[in-house]
């Protein structure tokens, strides 16, 4: 075949080949023009981005937490951002498409947040009310929620590290928690005070007065329903009937030999410390467990191994407290601080 016409077949061979290559292009480029999905990992870190960030956050504040009225509203405000930053994760999680094989993946990823959200919460509630009952639980929800993002860090490095400043959190509790108690006590001895000032009477009673006989049942100290703070069985039992006031300010029972067993507690009238003790647990009992300061209670001495019957009457003390002193039918008991026995449970 001459040159001349092997030419036009070159040139067709060659457009051939030309629109075979974009063929190839745009058939491995797809019909469309969006960019290929990330991959789930990906994904659950994009969404979880935030939640991470308002974590590192919060703790920063939580490390920073003195008490003082500033740190105490960056931490409030940091708690509330987390918040957001976990609602807002939880949605973008729902509309992801979890792929058979992260199955587990997704589940720990959901028991983290469920975990975070319930510390968040005590946490919110610990700056409202520092003494309140969530309080004491912190710590546990904290460590709990930090172990719960041990499985986070295949999504993010530093995901079990977002959750921080537990120790200095349980200082500030521990803290803020005795700092209420401080201001109970020291209100209730302001209106003890004022009390005492307004009694209209000044003379020293030589005898306490005796309350009417108790018509409620007494109240069974058990081992399975009532116990000391060490979870020993309280030794006695109390009725529902409440001491009755001494006018005046000083000692209702002047006793001619005392014994101070320790810092709050006196026993007197030859009764043992151990004796004055184990009135003074029954009455805490009471107090904790019956809402009552008793007048009537029932008292097991250690001593010769009976039970008194023992009569308690509350009065002014010249310390500005009000305190309680219980005799048997001997004129013989204890006598201590009745926010001593309210603060024996904690």
């Amino acid at each position: 075949m001459p040159r001349s016409q092997l030419l036009p077949f070159a040139a067709v061979g060659a457009l051939l080949a030309a629109v075979a290559a974009i063929l190839i292009i745009v058939l491995s480029s797809g019909s469309s023009s969006a960019p290929p999905r990330a991959g789930y990992r990906q994904q659950l870190a994009t969404a979880l981005a935030p939640v991470f960030a308002a974590n590192r956050a919060l703790s920063a504040s939580l490390e920073s937490l003195t008490g003082s009225k500033t740190t105490l509203t960056a931490a409030a405000a940091a708690t509330a951002q987390a918040q957001s930053a976990l609602t807002g994760a939880t949605g973008a999680l729902a509309v992801i498409t979890v792929p058979a094989a992260q199955q587990t993946l997704s589940q720990q990823v959901r028991q983290a947040l469920t975990e975070e959200n319930g510390y968040l919460q005590a946490l919110a509630a610990a700056f409202t009310d520092p003494a309140g009952q969530g309080s004491g639980q912190l710590r546990v929800l904290a460590t709990s929620t930090q172990a719960a993002f041990v499985p986070l860090s295949v999504i993010s490095a530093d995901a079990p590290a977002s959750i921080g400043g537990i120790e200095n959190l349980a200082a500030w509790v521990s803290g803020a928690t005795a700092a209420s108690k401080r201001a109970a006590a020291a209100a209730q001895q302001r209106a003890i005070k004022q009390a005492a000032k307004q009694a209209s009477q000044s003379a020293r009673p030589t005898q306490p007065p005796t309350p009417a006989p108790s018509t409620a049942a007494p109240v069974p100290a058990t081992p399975s329903l009532f116990v000391t703070p060490s979870g020993n069985p309280v030794p006695g039992t109390w009725y529902g009937d409440s001491a009755v006031y001494a006018q005046g300010v000083g000692t209702p029972y002047t006793w001619s030999t005392v014994e101070q067993c320790d810092q709050n507690i006196v026993a007197g009238g030859g009764a043992s410390c151990s004796f004055a003790n184990n009135i003074f647990m029954v009455v805490a009992a009471a107090d904790h467990y019956g809402n009552v300061i008793p007048g009537t209670i029932t008292v097991q001495d250690p001593d010769d191994g009976g039970t008194d019957g023992v009569t308690c009457t509350e009065y002014g003390a010249t310390d500005g407290n009000t305190s309680l002193q219980c005799l048997n039918g001997s004129g013989a008991g204890a006598a201590f601080p009745v926010w001593a026995a309210n603060v024996y449970y904690g």
